[in-house]
């Protein structure tokens, strides 16, 4: 019984604060197909949302790429439309989150794109999860051994499915 008054107390404080405070917060989802951001209340109310794609290659079977520049643009995108749909000001928006699917980004020691597509081209420098690929120099990585340059909460599965040479000299 003390402890449900207890948290009926702290319901009421939250409710308290969250009433003298005003302002929003933004969500933002990155996933495989696109970026989505919403704007919330709160109170936890979806005011707005707005949805923008993502490029995605197919240079050859089992490869899937994105270019992260593309990514980093469709954010801005999809979060200024959820903003003018929301019809707020951006000075009122008090907080953002921000989440993304788990895929490789190959960036240089300038932090510009590194190509891991077999066309050359810099601007797909993420290999996206479900890129199958296959190289010979991973047959002799083990997936329990930390590889010099990735983490292996980086999830090391996907990761040395590049050449390691390549990774290393950049």
């Amino acid at each position: 019984m003390a402890i449900d008054k207890i948290g009926q107390r702290r319901q009421r404080e939250v409710k308290a604060v969250t009433a003298q405070r005003t302002g929003y917060v933004i969500g933002v989802d990155v996933g495989t197909m696109s970026v989505r951001a919403g704007v919330f209340a709160l109170d936890g109310t979806m005011v707005a949302h707005a949805v923008q794609p993502i490029q995605i290659a197919r240079p050859r079977e089992n490869f899937v790429e994105q270019s992260s520049d593309d990514i980093w643009e469709a954010t801005g995108r999809a979060v200024r439309a959820a903003v003018a749909n929301a019809d707020i000001r951006s000075e009122q928006v008090i907080g953002i989150s921000y989440d993304a699917t788990c895929s490789l980004v190959a960036l240089g020691k300038d932090l510009r794109p590194i190509p891991v597509s077999p066309t050359g081209d810099p601007k797909w420098n993420i290999i996206v999860w479900v890129n199958y690929r296959r190289l010979k120099p991973t047959a002799s990585c083990r997936h329990d051994k930390p590889v010099k340059g990735l983490s292996l909460r980086a999830r090391p599965k996907p990761n040395l499915r590049i050449k390691r040479a390549e990774l290393m000299s950049r």
